[in-house]
């Protein structure tokens, strides 16, 4: 519970405030005005609560990517949502549901009928595959289809009503059949069966197509279709309250409609519940927490007396018991608060915990590029909190060993002289043991904190560090002979594509040893970009490493496949060898001047004149960037 963390849950709670106010305003419409005071009210919310901030100390995991998603997915569509879902409901009689995939819903009449692609509406036991009316009442009876009971055999008039239009998407065959299926229960007086051919009504062994009435009542039928007081809008409006109030989630012709109702009728919801939950989260918070900014050794100390405990054997030993156990279980409650991001941890210290093994095939400086580069993540990334209790453990294993040797000296003969002994032997002053403890747990702290607020761009840093330590591993080792074979069997001499090969290796190492340095600066001084909103969606790291990859991937590119035509294209010219360097030339500068525009552009959104300069020397291996 740290106060960086609290600033994440409120910096997440004000988030979903803005989600909320964006789908409202996006999805229901700029021109509802309950919806305008609802984003006064959620704003008023708002910062009330950002004043609180400085008394608040807690911290929940975060979930803003998913907000962010929403965000990228809401930003392509636009209008008056309610709208375009009430004319949409219009559209189409006949529903089916993402959440309920078993039922389907006739808008006309509100009544829900079994999916005959789930529901078995002939009987496999039977010659003629039809049930009896005793046989069709129980299965009714007992029947649950996606949570809905209460399922009846429909009457003739409800049958026909479905039917009559054709409409229903498993009529299929002459006249009103149901799969080509011409007799149905449907019950009329005595008569429990309808030939859908003619409508005739009769009694005999027949096919089950059950529905459910519990959705609606007869006043909605009577509302949608006959009472002339409502409104057309209205009257889908009433259709709209049935899905919304049954957690319905209609599928319309348009994907676009479907999506868009998910959002404001079932995504819109969840992040309110979410955001009532953080603010029953933070009004629970408690203030005794441990974090690094308020792990004060000067105040972790201040209750020991140094002095008396230096001076005495077991007031030490006890001391470092207690000071040790104290330690631990702040340890202990931080591995508690953060499981999910040790979780991640975990994850990440298997990408980069393995040593970098040597590759004889590599020259020296790539092969220690490569290492170094590992040598540096795993010192400022991987963090072991198993580590860091063995290593407080074994600290209060010594004190337990000095407990035992008091114990074994009260058992034996000479217990002046072998506390004597004991009490010259050499042992750290107890306040440098305590400040080295609180060091360590300290940095496992601040390790872990800046883990937490920069997860996404370390994740991004350590998978890229590997896939390209891979990548260029194969391109030394394995691809060399197919290389050969590519170039050998276009006519291209070995002497020719020696040479591309190790320009080729050349150019890629040059991209190599860019991101050693843009490591090391993003763990020093991050470089920081202008935003307007404060949301950083993609760091600058992140986007100078995705430059570096497409130009890299180009280089590829450029090596496999155009090289070689190039020289095909030149090779029988009598001046061919010049206009060939004129043209590889040529797109080499393409390339970088590519590369150069997506920097400049990275470069023209930051705030520090530091920063830019750095860039500007960084990538010089590559482009010359003006300030």
């Amino acid at each position: 519970m740290q106060e960086s963390s609290i600033i994440e849950l409120l910096d997440r709670k004000n988030q979903i405030l803005d989600e909320i106010k964006y789908i409202e305003e996006n999805y229901e419409g700029t021109y509802n005005l309950l919806n305008i005071e609802k984003a006064h009210k959620l704003n008023k919310e708002q910062a009330t609560l950002m004043a609180e901030k400085s008394k608040l100390l807690e911290k929940l995991s975060t979930v803003d990517s998913q907000l962010r998603r929403i965000n990228s997915r809401i930003r392509t569509l636009s209008g008056e949502g309610i709208d375009k879902i009430l004319d949409a409901i219009g559209e189409q009689r006949w529903f089916f549901f993402k959440n309920k995939p078993k039922v389907i819903m006739d808008r006309n009449t509100g009544i829900l009928w079994a999916n005959l692609d789930y529901f078995d509406f002939y009987n496999e036991n039977s010659e003629a595959h039809t049930f009896t009316y005793e046989e069709a009442t129980e299965i009714v009876d007992n029947l649950e289809l996606d949570g809905y009971k209460n399922w009846i055999i429909p009457s003739a008039k409800q049958m026909i009503a479905m039917i009559n239009d054709k409409t229903f998407p498993f009529q299929d065959g002459n006249c009103h059949r149901i799969n080509n299926l011409d007799y149905w229960f449907a019950i009329d007086g005595e008569n429990y069966c309808i030939d859908l051919d003619n409508y005739n009504r009769g009694q005999a062994n027949v096919y089950l197509l059950p529905c459910n009435t519990s959705l609606t009542s007869d006043e909605y039928e009577k509302n949608f279709m006959d009472n002339r007081i409502y409104t057309q809008t209205e009257k889908l409006q009433f259709t709209l309250n049935v899905f919304v109030n049954n957690g319905l989630e209609p599928i319309f012709k348009d994907n676009k409609i479907t999506e868009l109702y998910y959002k404001v009728y079932v995504e819109k919801p969840m992040l309110i519940k979410e955001y009532e939950n953080i603010k029953k989260n933070i009004g629970n918070l408690q203030e005794n927490v441990m974090l690094s900014s308020v792990f004060d050794f000067s105040v972790l100390i201040d209750e020991y007396d140094i002095n008396s405990i230096n001076s005495s054997v077991i007031k030490y030993y006890k001391a470092v018991q207690k000071w040790i156990d104290s330690i631990i279980d702040m340890v202990e409650f931080f591995e508690n608060e953060k499981i999910i991001l040790l979780k991640n941890f975990e994850e990440i210290n298997k990408t980069i915990l393995k040593s970098y093994e040597y590759e004889l095939e590599m020259e020296e400086d790539e092969n220690s590029i490569f290492e170094k580069r590992r040598n540096y993540l795993q010192k400022n990334i991987v963090l072991n909190i198993n580590d860091i209790k063995s290593k407080l453990l074994s600290i209060r294993k010594n004190a337990d060993d000095i407990e035992q040797k008091i114990d074994d000296i009260n058992n034996g003969e000479n217990i002046i002289e072998e506390l004597a002994k004991l009490e010259k032997a050499d042992r750290v002053n107890f306040e440098l043991l305590a400040e080295n403890t609180v060091d360590i747990v300290k940095n496992m702290l601040i390790k872990a904190e800046y883990f937490e607020e920069n997860k996404r761009v370390l994740i991004t840093i350590v998978n890229i560090e590997k896939s390209w330590a891979e990548d260029f591993k194969m391109l030394k080792v394995k691809f060399k002979n197919k290389f050969k074979n590519i170039c050998e069997k276009e006519g291209v001499s070995s002497y020719n594509w020696g040479i591309w090969y190790r320009d080729w290796c050349l150019k890629r190492f040059t991209v190599e040893k860019l991101l050693l340095p843009l490591i090391q600066r993003e763990f020093t001084s991050t470089i920081k970009e202008n935003n307007s909103n404060g949301e950083q969606i993609v760091s600058a790291v992140e986007k100078l490493l995705n430059c570096l990859q497409v130009f890299k991937d180009n280089i590829d590119d450029f090596y496999t496949n155009e090289r070689k035509k190039i020289y095909i294209r030149y090779v029988s010219l009598v001046d061919g060898e010049h206009l060939e360097n004129v043209e590889v030339n040529k797109e080499m500068a393409r390339l970088s001047s590519y590369l150069k525009g997506n920097v400049d552009n990275i470069v023209s959104n930051l705030n520090s004149v530091d920063d830019k300069i750095f860039i500007q020397k960084w990538i010089k291996p590559l482009v010359n960037i003006e300030i």
